[in-house]
């Protein structure tokens, strides 16, 4: 018979260390309990910004309040202008995609403009891509966003609740002394439960692995954990990380750091003087002639298509790393 439940009690997960029935129940279990907390946290904080910052949208630089419940409750609230993280992926993808595109014109004998044939093979003018790449941080490095944080400063818990309780009828936007309360020890629980999970999908990880007898996997891997009325899989999948921004800084170097990129360098073949340089320097070297192989015609460099593509491909092996992403699912037998 179903039943509407008038509570939701979350108990914080036990020390898990070994793969168990209640180690994996408590590891989704958690999944659920833990969304749920952060909805009620969310709702208590939205009241507070709608309350002291009136939802503003438009702010420059910085707005910060204390705000206190009694004596007991204290919390630091602020909106922080700050600049938009830039996508270097999304930029990487679309060099990467129009040089592609220049290349199999090329091939199919269409003509593109500032692409020429030197030496039998497609040549690119060197300095267009440096200012499409720029072009492109440029746009996205003036987009900004308000960022919103929020954080208890009292009481700091000395000792974090084993269970919490959320009541369906209660009203968590109140913003009084319980539901500060309740904010402040929901919050303990999630940062302790987060961190106990995060430990024991570490070890499963580890141990699936070595059932599996490999160090990474190289496609998608299930393991079933059966017991007497239901099962656990655990399915592992590869996937890979990429620093797109160490990518783009080798191509167009690197202003805060002082970088010379693959491009600027070769836009340096324009003075004969400053490419014996970068020679002397040991800032290129016979890899980078074979790749880009920059040549000069009616006074604009040109770089080989297929080197810049090379370098790409490169590069992104070289700030490719690899790591296994876990889920853990219910499954009835």
């Amino acid at each position: 018979m179903a039943e509407i439940l008038e509570k939701l009690e979350i108990r914080l997960p036990e020390p898990l260390e070994k793969i168990t029935e209640k180690s994996l129940a408590q590891c989704v279990s958690w999944g659920y309990n833990s969304k749920q907390l952060s909805k009620i946290m969310e709702k208590f904080k939205e009241e507070i910004f709608k309350k002291y910052f009136n939802n503003r949208r438009n702010i420059s630089g910085k707005i910060e309040k204390k705000i206190n419940f009694g004596s007991d409750f204290l919390f630091n609230a602020s909106m922080v202008l700050r600049d938009k993280k830039i996508s270097y992926g999304g930029i990487y993808s679309e060099i990467e995609n129009y040089l592609v595109f220049l290349l199999e014109q090329y091939q199919d004998d269409i003509p593109r403009e500032g692409v020429l044939t030197i030496e039998n093979e497609p040549y690119v003018i060197c300095n267009d891509l440096i200012l499409k790449i720029k072009k492109n941080i440029h746009d996205l490095k003036g987009a900004k966003v308000t960022e919103k944080r929020f954080r208890t400063i009292n009481p700091v818990l000395g000792e974090i609740p084993s269970l919490i309780t959320i009541i369906r009828q209660r009203d968590y936007s109140i913003l009084d002394s319980n539901n500060a309360e309740f904010y402040v020890k929901a919050e303990a629980i999630l940062e302790e439960g987060k961190n106990r999970i995060k430990l024991f999908k570490d070890f499963s990880l580890k141990y699936a692995l070595k059932l599996i007898g490999k160090g990474e996997i190289g496609e998608i891997a299930t393991i079933k954990h059966q017991f007497s009325a239901h099962s656990y899989l655990q399915q592992l999948e590869p996937q890979v990380s990429v620093k797109y921004g160490e990518i783009i800084s080798l191509l167009i170097g690197d202003e805060d750091k002082k970088t010379i990129g693959d491009l600027e360098k070769a836009m340096d073949w324009e003075n004969e003087g400053k490419k014996e340089k970068l020679k002397v320097e040991g800032l290129i070297d016979d890899e980078f002639i074979r790749d880009y192989n920059p040549k000069v015609r009616d006074g604009i460099v040109r770089i080989r298509l297929g080197g810049i593509l090379s370098r790409l491909s490169l590069y992104k092996e070289k700030f490719s790393s690899k790591y296994t992403e876990q889920n853990i699912i219910l499954v009835p037998n």
